[in-house]
């Protein structure tokens, strides 16, 4: 079995990025943002809106770029059979826009102002069935055209995204005042747009942005946990997305692109657990890389985070132990629960593993 580690160099390898290969970097804003420029110039011919680095390399660039080596290396799991890798495939560049832009939402100045997102993107913007712009009038329809991009129909994204104001409402320091997810998808498509007014990306480059933005904008669409939290949800949205609803994201094979993302965005622990250089209630990104092991076979993957958990026990003081415990319990916890709102199975495969298959 690989670590994580491992299994991320051998992607950077095969991009031809042997210089990265330690995965030094990832600890380095600066050479993630350096990263991430040299990405994008291997699948845009521009580096403009869509893509700058400085968008995302914040605090979640690292956790970025290794949702998008690990959807490389698990996109076999998630149906989409080796059409990642293949860079001339345009679903290679659709997997580097939707990775490396899904969190682009947390770092705009509107996520704590959602009246002010309202009126920028009042027109013609993501979401819009009928753009006003004639120019952007082959993009019509897109619900209708690509609904195998959509496992939410655009009614009921806006409408989680009024419920997901009042719920940030809710909470106590909680500088996240909409849904970020929204937030990110509703933004790619505005640079993206602009830079098709501006004769800078093709026809065909912004519908890709438009899938991508799709993605984005249903990624962090979550379940209400219980039937007293049901109540709070606009009823257009019970069907999917009550407590106790059938619905899966992926299912009758439709949203692969959404269900890779989200399989990866939940196993990516280094978000909660590592903070660059090793701290005292942090790991170093190498660390967890290093210590959780990994098999990925067609139909599924092994998740082995004994190793993890045996470091930090050994290395840290126990106050330090209780607090990165109970971050790895989340994130364990976090990939245990992908049945109940994807098409994934996830079984025990003894003590800290997990084994992950696509429900037959």
């Amino acid at each position: 079995m690989n670590s994580l580690y491992e299994l991320l160099n051998k992607e950077i390898i095969s991009l031809g990025l042997d210089n990265y290969s330690n995965l030094d970097f990832l600890s380095d804003r600066a050479a993630c943002a350096k990263f991430i420029d040299t990405l994008a110039g291997q699948y845009w011919d521009v580096n403009n809106e869509i893509t700058v680095p400085y968008h995302v390399a914040q605090n979640r660039a690292s956790h970025s770029i290794i949702t998008f080596l690990m959807g490389r290396a698990l996109c076999r799991v998630s149906g989409h059979i080796d059409k990642i890798k293949n860079d001339k495939d345009e679903y290679s560049r659709l997997w580097m826009l939707t990775s490396i832009n899904h969190d682009r939402g947390y770092f705009s100045k509107q996520l704590n102002n959602p009246q002010k997102s309202k009126k920028d993107f009042e027109k013609d913007n993501l979401f819009c069935q009928k753009y006003t712009d004639s120019r952007l009038s082959q993009f019509n329809d897109f619900q209708k055209k690509h609904s195998e991009y959509l496992a939410y129909t655009v009614p009921e994204i806006e409408a989680y995204a009024e419920y997901a104001i009042s719920f940030h409402a809710e909470q106590i320091n909680d500088d996240e005042k909409q849904d970020h997810g929204i937030l990110g998808g509703l933004l790619i498509f505005y640079y993206g747009k602009n830079e098709y007014m501006k004769n800078n990306c093709s026809s065909k480059e912004l519908l890709l942005i438009m899938k991508s933005g799709y993605t984005i904008a249903q990624h962090n669409i979550f379940k209400s946990p219980d039937e007293d939290t049901d109540s709070k949800y606009p009823h257009i949205l019970l069907e999917k997305l009550s407590h106790d609803s059938k619905f899966r994201i992926g299912q009758n094979d439709t949203t692969q692109l959404l269900l890779l993302l989200c399989l990866v965005d939940t196993v990516e622990c280094v978000k909660k657990m590592g903070k660059g250089e090793d701290s005292h209630n942090y790991l170093e990104t190498k660390t967890v890389l290093q210590g959780i092991g990994i098999e990925v076979c067609n139909n599924g993957i092994i998740l082995d985070y004994v190793n993890l958990y045996k470091k930090i026990h050994r290395d840290k003081k126990q106050e330090q132990v209780d607090i990165l415990f109970e971050r790895l319990n989340s994130c364990y916890n976090n990939v245990r629960s992908l049945p109940q709102w994807t098409v994934f199975d996830v079984t025990e495969d003894g003590e800290h593993r997990l084994r992950i298959e696509l429900k037959q």
